[in-house]
């Protein structure tokens, strides 16, 4: 189970984006069958 020190980062980006703005999922896949390598952008 991931510690928050890995989600942490992400919720300053959502807090930074523009109302207007939505978040679009730009790369997915599993590293060893279990690490997610999800990368996202907002646009």
């Amino acid at each position: 189970m991931p510690t928050t020190e890995h989600l942490e980062p992400i919720f300053y980006v959502l807090g930074a984006m523009k109302p207007e703005e939505k978040v679009k999922f730009i790369h997915h896949s599993f590293q060893n069958r279990t690490v997610s390598m999800r990368s996202f952008t907002s646009v």
